[in-house]
């Protein structure tokens, strides 16, 4: 209650994908938070509130403006919530470190075969292809997936926390997942360690961390719209750090976030350049194209 409101933050796994459906039914809502797709499809169904961010001072919301500056899309008034990232997640009672691969390219070597899980999203890889314009991209990434295809992975449905959970099992030794997901198992005790992407993938030079950007965003003709705003920007200034290390937060913009996501890239010496994601709407598309078309490759419905 910083401000002398007490706030509660409650997270709702399904909200991202119902928002949509629940604003055209009639449903009511002060702040959102999401991607780049999901203000876009707010701004379209009822419009996110007009803000001059400016009248926040630095001082009691650190970063605000370069907050703003970074959102997903340059056509949404949102400021910049959080980032997360996709590493490699293993079993610490089946691998040693040393023993990582560096790359997902390491895991079509034949030592990998059967020995590695990938979710049925492919997301790492519609993030991985920003790093050239679309056709390059795509035929990069879509020859990758068709090389893990080869090499026998577990192909786990329900996303991240699904490879995740054939990790923790021993079914798997490692997978591709999300960093979030993986921490939330982390302090659960499950046997389970991250650890980032080190090498470049194929036709690359720089080691990456394919990621997404996260929104929030004030909703126009709310029920309590200075409300709003000031809990926009506190949100994206002032999260509590159990908050941020439950999300799997990443807010590398403020100098020494405590936040574990962040540490943990700052120890593996990884920077901010490094972090790969969509910076506008055709990026976004990219991301969304490309990621589909690999989804296909791992369930054989495409060549």
């Amino acid at each position: 209650a910083k401000f002398g409101f007490p706030v509660k933050v409650v997270s709702d796994p399904g909200h991202v994908r119902e928002l949509p459906a629940r604003l055209k039914a009639g449903g009511k809502y002060d702040v959102i938070d999401g991607s780049g797709i999901t203000a876009g499809q707010v701004e379209d169904i009822v419009g996110l509130q007009p803000v001059d961010w400016s009248i926040f001072p630095e001082q009691d919301f650190p970063g605000l403006q370069e907050n703003y500056a970074a959102r997903s899309r340059p056509e949404i008034n949102c400021v910049l919530y959080f980032r997360f990232t996709w590493a490699f997640v293993y079993n610490t009672d089946m691998l040693k470190v040393e023993d990582l691969p560096q790359s997902m390219e390491d895991l079509t070597d034949p030592k990998w075969k059967g020995r590695f899980a990938v979710s049925d999203l492919a997301v790492p890889l519609g993030a991985m292809s920003l790093q050239w314009d679309l056709e390059e991209g795509q035929e990069r990434m879509t020859a990758l997936a068709r090389r893990l295809k080869a090499n026998e992975p577990v192909i786990a449905s329900g996303g991240s926390p699904g490879a995740i959970a054939k990790v923790i099992a021993g079914e798997v030794p490692i997978a591709t997942a999300a960093f979030g997901s993986a921490l939330g198992q982390i302090d659960k005790g499950a046997p389970i360690a991250i650890a980032a992407f080190k090498s470049p993938e194929v036709g690359s030079t720089t080691a990456y961390q394919p990621g997404l950007s996260m929104n929030v965003c004030p909703v126009k003709d709310s029920a309590n719209p200075n409300m709003a705003k000031l809990f926009t920007a506190w949100l994206s200034t002032g999260l509590p750090e159990p908050v941020a290390k439950n999300r799997g937060q990443f807010r590398p913009f403020r100098p020494g976030d405590p936040s574990a996501i962040a540490q943990f890239y700052r120890d593996e010496g990884v920077t901010i350049d490094q972090f790969l994601t969509h910076k506008n709407v055709e990026q976004e598309a990219q991301r969304k194209t490309v990621y589909n078309a690999a989804a296909e490759i791992y369930a054989g419905l495409a060549k």
